[in-house]
């Protein structure tokens, strides 16, 4: 190499650069050169390749992603994923309580496991997009889980079935608030839970609807409809209260919501308490903003208007979220694989997508959410981060139990 780098220069340096003797020798050698060139700049071009998340992976691998979200929310991801890598991606849907117990048990076998059944590919649900294969979960390991609520993001990380993502600008991208601390698992999507009430004339003054404690002031007795207190919903609500408000404040609060149930036993489903709403059982009820964004699309003209609590600036409050976030699993092989996934879930238009699905906000600030939810206003967020809030859900369900909020 150095004896070669030297006919390089004296190919190019004074003295002999114009003899006619030493032209055809400079010629062979700056041929030679240009192989050389030629070689760095394509050992340079698949070093590229092979680092970049957009990399050409064998036909054959396979990325398995596992959660509790609907198979075809996926479809145009792994459609662009699978464009991108020629990786094929295995969707495996499943409630979570089953999702935790297939990880923990692979999790005590200590093994990704091996596919002793071939995958079947969903051809025939237009909805699953190119891409997306289907399968038990029984038999292969995951490498990406995403799940819907912060709850059980929580789970996860503290049962060590998630392993910290690469920090970078995309991953940055989402609030500290909506993303774990050291990047265990990361925020795509989000919902708030807030009151929806009856757009029916003389039914509803909408600036009575301001905060959540004021849900409990007498003016509302026999008017409000609630979920159950058992609810993971509604357990991550009381959870944000406590630490927004405070133990005493908290108590008050939630009481009040209690006596003022306008039925003898609470809901055991949002879509439920909207029916009750129209209906005339209540005016106002505590909701996840999704179940209206559904419901007026589904049924255009329903008299139903949503109120976004505690967003008093002066207060440093705001209305309560929680979401869908994703995580790389721990055990995976295919960690950098499981990574490029999710940042492909995070670029704008993927993420707009994916939130769309379910009539939720995308997690990054500047991906504008469906037409219909912005059509609702801007909103300020609760101060508290996700995992904050799930820290105190074991002193949320305390409260919930002596209060009889189930």
């Amino acid at each position: 190499m150095k004896s070669q780098y030297k006919k390089f220069s004296w190919c190019f340096g004074r003295g002999k650069r114009n003899s006619r003797a030493s032209g055809g020798r400079c010629y062979a050698n700056l041929q030679s050169f240009e192989h050389f060139r030629r070689l760095i700049f394509s050992l340079l071009a698949v070093a590229t390749l092979t680092l970049s998340p957009c990399a050409v992976f064998s036909a054959s691998a396979e990325l398995t992603v596992l959660t509790d979200r609907a198979t075809s929310d996926f479809a145009k991801a792994a459609a662009a994923f699978e464009g991108q890598t020629r990786v094929k991606v295995k969707i495996v849907e499943k409630p979570f309580p089953e999702l935790l117990a297939l990880l923990r048990q692979r999790q005590g076998k200590g093994a990704t496991g091996d596919s002793t059944k071939t995958p079947t590919v969903n051809a025939q649900d237009p909805g699953a997009g190119a891409g997306i294969t289907t399968g038990t979960g029984a038999e292969t390991g995951a490498d990406v889980i995403i799940t819907k609520d912060l709850a059980n993001l929580h789970t996860l990380k503290m049962t060590n079935l998630l392993v910290p993502m690469q920090s970078n600008e995309q991953v940055k991208a989402v609030p500290q608030g909506l993303r774990d601390v050291d990047l265990s698992w990361v925020g795509l999507t989000y919902r708030v839970r807030t009151a929806v009430y009856s757009t029916e004339t003389n039914r509803v003054d909408p600036q009575q609807l301001s905060t959540y404690a004021r849900l409990g002031d007498p003016e509302w007795q026999g008017r409000l409809c609630l979920r159950t207190g058992s609810s993971s919903y509604n357990e991550a609500l009381v959870a944000d209260l406590l630490l927004s408000y405070g133990e005493t404040a908290t108590e008050a609060i939630v009481a009040g919501w209690v006596k003022n149930s306008a039925t003898n036993t609470f809901f055991t489903g949002d879509n439920a308490i909207l029916d009750a709403i129209v209906r005339g059982v209540c005016d106002v009820g505590i909701v996840n903003s999704y179940y209206l964004g559904i419901r007026l699309n589904q049924t255009p003209g329903v008299p139903l208007a949503i109120a976004f609590l505690d967003q008093d600036n002066s207060s440093g409050l705001g209305v309560h979220s929680n979401g869908t976030g994703g995580g790389i699993a721990a055990g995976s092989p295919n960690q950098k694989l499981a990574q490029a996934f999710l940042e492909t879930l995070l670029q704008p238009e993927m993420l707009r997508t994916f939130a769309d699905a379910h009539f939720e906000y995308p997690a990054i600030a500047n991906v504008p959410p469906t037409t219909l939810i912005a059509s609702w206003g801007a909103l300020t967020l609760s101060p508290n981060s996700w995992t904050e809030i799930a820290q105190r859900l074991s002193g949320a369900r305390s409260l919930i139990q002596r209060l009889g909020f189930f």
